[in-house]
């Protein structure tokens, strides 16, 4: 019998606006992103834990919206 449960980390980010040199001003709008996904694996016959991480890297992207 396993038993199989999931952890994901969250990094919050600001909301906060940038002006280019030209004087555009780009704003980048982001919430709560999941970063790093661990996947834990319990086996309650041998007592032996997996871990598995798995790094998403189109998580990690801040959205930049004109």
């Amino acid at each position: 019998m396993k038993i199989t449960f999931l952890k994901i980390l969250y990094i919050k980010f600001n909301v906060f606006t940038k002006q280019n040199m030209n004087g555009k001003t780009s704003r980048y709008y982001s919430g709560l992103t999941p970063i790093i996904i661990f996947e834990f694996t319990i086996d309650l016959t041998t007592g032996f834990l997996t871990l598995y991480r798995n790094k998403n890297p189109a998580l990690l992207k801040v959205r930049d919206k004109t």
